[in-house]
């Protein structure tokens, strides 16, 4: 055992308190050589406290309160306890001696008690609380803090020691296994309660220990290396016991209990803390440092046994078959763990490291953010789902506000819903985890879905309920990315405004591997369509324990000897270019490139169809360019840049020319006016557009293209009209619309009223006898109520329920006029 008590450095300046977080290795190697002690004896109260705790209930435990009755009196304060002549107690307060008399209130007793002048009455006797045994408790008893020294039989110190001891005991009993945890419950006096709250006795129990060695500090003066192998020294000297009753015999009664204390005290105890404790440490340490030798052949022979014995990994499971001689190299050890947190001082302990490796500054400093940057793939996979599942148009915004992320899946091929949950499931957690980084969202206010203290939820229930975060049940409308129309929209900004962060992230740490770097020539973009393998080649991948912990351990450098190892010393320049070639790798600038969603619906909600048509005279597509255009536009992607395009040309054309064009103006063709006014580069206008597109369609056709394009990628707006709306026109009311048609603009009557079909009348809400021409003249963008020809022409007595007649009508007649 002694081979086996912990080292520690050469004796110091002692703390009051224990100061670090060693105490707690120290615990632990002081449990394992206090177990091993514990399995060589089975007939010993240790080896009950470990494996025969429920025996211990009817056992009187060292260190016990004599009393049970002297706990309650002490734990009462300044109080004089007295019997009277018939033995019943009571008290007496402020001086504690009697100055008057009074009758014994116990049922049928009647005593005078009390007394005059501080002598007590006849028969009536003091007690003495520090030596009550006639109710002596069994078992554990929890005695409060300020009443554990208060045990007249032992010296404070004593008396701590053997509570140390217990606590250690039974704390392993509890982690070892429930069914001892079990048995431990039952060791308490009124334990019973403490069955239902298991995490409850362990609490309790490791309390009282922490509280144990701190006073023992306290008491002794020693540091916390030199306390702990002062109790190994006690450990070691319980050897001598051998031979004598130290099992359950010896904790029968609480007469035989104090005979253990004194036989205990005399030969374990007194040795080690009864003389001169620096001698006893000075003589261990020298004793550890003959012993070392062989620690440095051990070391010499495998590096296994190095990591082993000076990484100090303590919570590595033993190795198979090394059996006790493995615990062994564990409970010696006493020196400063290499932590993150002992490098991140290291580094900051002197200002010019941040000038010399600035790639390792930058790395603690953005430490978390860095972190994060590998989440870039997992929201990127969702939204090449998300984009594969839901094509450009196939659904409106409300029914994103409804459909959950699980739905989604449910549009999958069943072979592939398993690969498609995992996505969803590694997505919910990069979004939850690097969220936080986006403290604003919409322009620059705060991100309302972020609580006080910086986590996810979407609730935005500030505290008052449980917080929402990212989950299967999630409406896509946050994860979709899209271009939010105002702030009530800005679940579209979550994962635009997110990526970008990371992406600054990334960008930031390439910054200082590569200084000076031009960003825009030579970064590499990326978007959900890169490969993921190609994706995760490009971006850091960091993780503390798996990439940087190990470069740590290559490049730090500590003394093995008994009395060193307390300092760690690290080779910076090793790290900065380990971080360099490990950490950031292959890792180039990217520009995460967000595709928007384009919802069903979208032009016609901005009113932008119907401006363009009061700003630029629109006609129809003929049918040999309308045919060509479908032929050469193949793809969803092309479709979606097209329309792109062609929207910001549209809101240009709507919102910036003051009077309306010329039908000269307005047959200027598309493409020169999106090289001329726009200034996209030719190269870019030829990827987008097909050649029917850039030779045949002018400004005149911006309308029609746009509308044509939405369609083909979803259902018609005319499909989701409601059947109420959609009354044949009787054969009187076609002859006189047809009549009033020639003196019409037909060309801005008909985005009006396709803008009523797709924005009122997809729900039953207007009742379908209500005058058409009322409806128009008040929910469009466009004051048709001012237009002559409007007021003079349509016919007042269409209703709501002619409107897909009339625009179907309307459609032909004008198609018709400019063919």
């Amino acid at each position: 055992a002694a081979a086996a008590a912990a080292a520690a450095p050469a004796p110091a300046a002692a703390p009051a308190e224990p100061t670090t977080k060693i105490h707690e290795d120290l615990l632990l190697q002081l449990a394992l050589h206090l177990g091993l002690r514990a399995l060589r004896r089975p007939d010993s109260w240790e080896y009950a406290l470990l494996f025969s705790t429920s025996s211990l209930t009817k056992a009187f435990l060292p260190a016990m309160p004599g009393s049970f009755m002297g706990v309650i009196m002490r734990a009462a304060g300044n109080l004089g306890w007295y019997k009277c002549p018939n033995g019943h107690i009571y008290a007496v307060g402020n001086c504690t001696r009697p100055m008057e008399e009074a009758i014994c209130k116990f049922p049928g007793c009647g005593a005078v008690i009390g007394g005059q002048n501080h002598v007590s009455a006849k028969g009536n006797v003091r007690i003495d609380t520090t030596t009550l045994t006639e109710d002596a408790p069994q078992g554990y008893v929890n005695v409060p803090e300020k009443d554990c020294d208060d045990i007249a039989r032992l010296s404070k110190i004593s008396c701590r020691i053997f509570r140390l001891l217990t606590h250690l005991l039974l704390r392993t009993a509890i982690v070892s296994s429930p069914h001892r945890h079990a048995r431990v419950v039952a060791a308490f006096v009124g334990g019973e309660a403490q069955q239902h709250n298991p995490g409850g006795m362990l609490q309790q129990i490791t309390e009282s220990l922490e509280a144990d060695w701190a006073t023992l500090l306290r008491l002794t003066g020693a540091n916390e290396n030199d306390l702990a192998l002062l109790m190994h020294g006690v450990i070691n000297n319980m050897e001598s016991l051998r031979g004598s009753n130290t099992g359950l015999q010896a904790l029968a009664s609480n007469q035989a209990r104090e005979s253990f204390e004194t036989l205990f005290e005399g030969k374990c105890i007194t040795p080690v803390f009864g003389r001169d404790r620096r001698e006893f440490v000075t003589a261990f340490h020298k004793e550890l440092k003959e012993s070392n030798r062989v620690a440095q052949l051990q070391v010499l022979l495998s590096d296994d046994r190095y990591l082993a014995l000076f990484e100090r990994d303590l919570e590595a499971p033993i190795p198979a078959g090394r059996g006790l001689a493995s615990l062994d190299r564990r409970l010696w050890q006493s020196r400063e763990v290499l932590t993150f947190e002992a490098f991140e001082q290291a580094f900051n302990s002197r200002p010019a490291y941040a000038k010399d490796f600035p790639l390792v500054a930058q790395l603690l400093r953005e430490e978390l953010r860095v972190g994060l940057v590998k989440y870039i793939g997992d929201i990127l996979a969702w939204h090449a789902l998300l984009f594969e599942v839901l094509p450009m148009y196939s659904i409106t915004r409300e029914e994103a506000r409804f459909m959950s992320n699980h739905d989604v899946l449910g549009r999958l091929p069943e072979s592939r819903r398993a690969e498609g949950l995992a996505v969803l499931d590694r997505y919910c957690v990069a979004f939850n985890a690097a969220f936080p980084l986006v403290k604003e969202l919409y322009e620059c206010n705060p991100n309302p879905f972020l609580t006080k203290d910086g986590r996810v939820d979407f609730g935005m229930s500030n505290g008052k309920a449980p917080a929402e975060v990212m989950n299967r049940n999630t409406p896509i409308f946050f994860s979709l990315p899209y271009m939010a129309t105002g702030e009530t929209e800005a679940q579209g900004l979550c994962t635009i405004r997110l990526l970008q962060e990371l992406q600054n992230c990334h960008n930031t740490l390439m910054d200082v591997l590569v200084p000076g770097r031009a960003v825009a020539d030579q970064s590499t973009m990326v978007s959900y369509a890169t490969h993921p393998d190609v994706l995760r080649r490009l971006l850091i991948v960091y993780d503390r324990q798996q990439h940087l912990m190990p470069l740590l351990h290559l490049n730090v450098d500590q003394e093995i000897e008994y009395s060193s190892g307390g300092q760690l010393t690290f080779n910076m320049a090793g790290i900065q270019a380990a971080v360099a070639n490990s950490i950031v790798g292959a890792a180039v600038h990217l520009v995460v490139h967000t595709h928007p969603y384009s919802f069903a619906g979208d032009l016609q909600k901005t009113g932008l169809i119907t401006k363009l048509a009061n700003k630029c005279p629109q006609q129809p597509l003929d049918g040999g360019l309308r045919s060509a255009i479908e032929r050469e536009v193949t793809t969803q992607m092309q479709a979606l840049e097209l329309v792109q395009t062609l929207q910001v040309c549209c809101d240009f054309v709507a919102t910036l020319n003051v009077t309306p064009m010329s039908k000269a103006a307005a047959a200027v063709t598309l493409e020169s006016y999106v090289l001329r006014a726009r200034l996209l580069p030719l190269a870019r206008w030829q990827e987008i557009a097909p050649s029917s597109v850039r030779q045949g369609v002018c400004l005149h056709h911006l309308q029609a293209l746009i509308l044509m394009l939405e369609e083909q990628q979803s259902n018609s707006f005319l499909d989701r009209m409601m059947d109420r709306y959609r009354e044949s026109l009787p054969a009187a009311l076609e002859r006189d619309l047809i009549k009033a048609a020639a003196t019409m603009q037909l060309g801005l009557l008909l985005p009006v009223i396709r803008d009523l079909i797709d924005k009122d009348l997809q729900t039953d809400a207007f009742d379908p006898a209500h005058e058409l021409k009322m409806y128009l003249e008040s929910r469009t963008d466009i004051a048709l109520e001012e237009q002559d020809w409007f007021e003079r022409s349509f016919p007042t007595n269409l209703t709501l329920a002619h409107t897909y007649a009339v625009y179907m009508l309307v459609s032909d007649l004008h198609r018709r006029n400019t063919a």
